[in-house]
């Protein structure tokens, strides 16, 4: 598989992650909802939250899994390149998209 492709996936994983996983933390929120007399909370909280992480990384492990192992992390990505698992010059490429898509 190219570089390439790996990379792109990396970025889409990552991108994925952050918009969903990080995205429904901002829907944890306790917000209500008046209707009179009753008030709502109508929240997504802990387990909403949990829920979110746990179905983005499975999607993009199903999704991308195959093309770049589904990394998600750079510092996962680049954690092999230490002991000589994968090459450096294509673990250092590799933290980029991710890094980015984080920030």
């Amino acid at each position: 598989m190219p570089l390439s492709n790996r990379l792109a996936a990396e970025f889409i994983g990552t991108l994925w992650l952050v918009l969903g996983g990080c995205g429904s933390a901002v829907l944890a929120a306790v917000f209500t909802a008046s209707v009179a007399p009753n008030t709502f909370n109508i929240g997504i909280a802990h387990l909403g939250v949990a829920l979110a992480f746990g179905l983005t990384v499975l999607t993009m492990a199903y999704a991308i899994g195959h093309i770049s192992g589904c990394h998600l992390n750079p510092a996962d990505t680049s954690k092999p390149a230490c002991p000589v698992a994968i090459a450096y010059s294509t673990a250092a490429p590799a933290t980029a998209p991710s890094t980015c898509a984080i920030t």
